[in-house]
């Protein structure tokens, strides 16, 4: 790597050492490295040491999620047969700050043509907040859908092959989590918009072949189990009753940070989140840029808020669409800059000291 890539690449690595540093170090400071945090990612890290142990989902045991968390946590579970339960829990966790400095990565890497300065900002925004540094600590799903949502985007292209490789991607992010969906449907939109009906044929052939590819063991030795689990069982099951405010509440952190607790009540929360939504969605909706992370925050919120579950976690597949809606707001409409910079920049060194505060005081 030459002297000037490394100048050029050098800040978006940081970024992504921040991103999982603050998700991992305050684990391994309270000793929490190999326990479950969630009930989740227990959940997750034993169904994925079975699968590497050769049992198969859905036939030999109850699994709700659709398999392509087994694919992407295998390198984690067959390290942990190899070794321990414990060190399965570590290596997932590390996979899954990994997941999350990527996508830090390549929002800097998106934005960095248009403007250093806001590229910084918002990737160091994604790396910070306290929605994304939780879902991200541990063996959790969102983190890997927004990923996979945030490159399916990026690598869009006129040719078939990057169409076809968008497609896959999100393949991978709804055979994680069917909350991945509606963002499949709104990219196939945009590209059937784009590229007329050969491209969105294009893409629908690396979506769906790439499910099919994944998916094939288990629809051919479980068919009926695993449509039954993966998609009867997620939807049958009964509403925490988890209010609108609960839900938005959820993207300021104030379901986790007893500190925000004292401040104001889960109204508060949920308004100043709303204002948050709100904002960004409009001024990405009236960027020509934005546009598409508008429609992807937009789907995303109103899959969590129809939801009739809910988990602080969700919010998670909000954080990178709203971050870029700003970031793309602020380099179409603001020319100069450098008042923007250093509001960013308090923002940022705000966000990151909730979040540690939060993350070192709390028992879990």
């Amino acid at each position: 790597m030459t002297l000037r890539r490394l100048k050029v690449w050098l800040p978006g690595l940081l970024l992504a050492v921040i991103a999982v540093l603050i998700r991992l170090l305050p684990a391994m400071l309270h000793g929490w490295s190999r326990a479950i945090l969630e009930g989740d990612d227990g959940v997750y890290v034993a169904g994925a040491l079975r699968f590497v142990g050769g049992e198969l989902p859905y036939r030999e045991f109850v699994f709700v999620q659709p398999p392509g968390l087994l694919y992407w946590l295998g390198p984690a579970a067959t390290l942990g047969r190899l070794t321990s339960e414990g060190a399965a829990m570590v290596a997932a966790r590390v996979t899954v700050a990994l997941v999350a400095a990527a996508t830090a990565l390549v929002i800097y890497a998106l934005l960095r043509r248009h403007s250093f300065t806001i590229a910084l900002l918002a990737g160091a925004v994604y790396a910070v907040w306290e929605p994304a540094v939780l879902a991200g600590r541990t063996a959790l799903l969102e983190p890997v859908l927004t990923l996979a949502t945030v490159l399916s985007i990026v690598i869009l292209g006129s040719s078939r092959r990057r169409q076809w490789l968008s497609g896959a991607l999100l393949a991978l992010g709804c055979l994680t989590k069917i909350m991945c969906v509606p963002a499949a449907v709104v990219v196939l939109i945009l590209v059937w918009r784009r590229w007329g009906s050969r491209g969105a044929l294009h893409w629908l052939g690396g979506l769906l072949g790439t499910a099919l590819v994944l998916a094939a063991p288990f629809l051919l030795t479980a068919p009926g189990q695993f449509f039954s689990m993966v998609v009867g069982d997620q939807y049958s099951r009964p509403s925490d009753h988890d209010t609108i405010y609960d839900r938005l509440s959820a993207l300021s952190g104030w379901w986790y940070n007893g500190q925000l607790l004292h401040l104001t009540t889960v109204h508060g929360a949920a308004i100043v989140a709303g204002a948050v939504l709100i904002v960004g969605i409009v001024a990405g909706a009236i960027t020509p840029q934005g546009r598409i992370w508008s429609a992807i925050a937009t789907v995303n919120l109103v899959t969590i808020m129809i939801s009739p579950t809910f988990a602080y976690h969700y919010v998670e597949v909000l954080v990178a669409p709203l971050v870029l809606c700003y970031a793309t707001a602020i380099i179409h409409w603001i020319p100069r800059r450098r008042a923007v910079a250093i509001a960013g920049g308090i923002l940022v060194g705000g966000m990151a000291s909730v979040t540690v505060v939060a993350l070192m005081s709390s028992s879990a």
